[in-house]
């Protein structure tokens, strides 16, 4: 094995034990919604346009790092999603 393979190999073990963790899928919930993981990053403003671009690219980077798949992505941002208080659809 090469030594940029090794490298590699040992990227992703590091992404896989701090996003694999509890904590580490507390962070993962807050950059999907933050970074836009399952939304459109269109605005009328090219510049606020490439600014939500930019966040969803370190989503993504992550994401494929942390060799997470849709369904995981989609249950990471579920997670997030506000909650009605408690009583009121009772």
């Amino acid at each position: 094995m090469s030594e940029a393979s090794e490298e590699n190999e040992a990227l992703i073990r590091a992404y896989h034990v701090v996003f694999g963790s509890p904590d580490g899928q507390i962070v993962l919930e807050d950059m999907a919604r933050f970074c836009r993981a399952a939304e459109t990053c269109f605005h009328s403003d090219a510049r606020c346009h490439a600014l939500l671009e930019g966040r969803r690219e370190v989503f993504l980077h992550i994401q494929a790092r942390a060799k997470l798949n849709q369904e995981q992505v989609l249950n990471l941002i579920a997670r997030r999603l506000p909650r009605p208080p408690s009583g009121e659809n009772e």
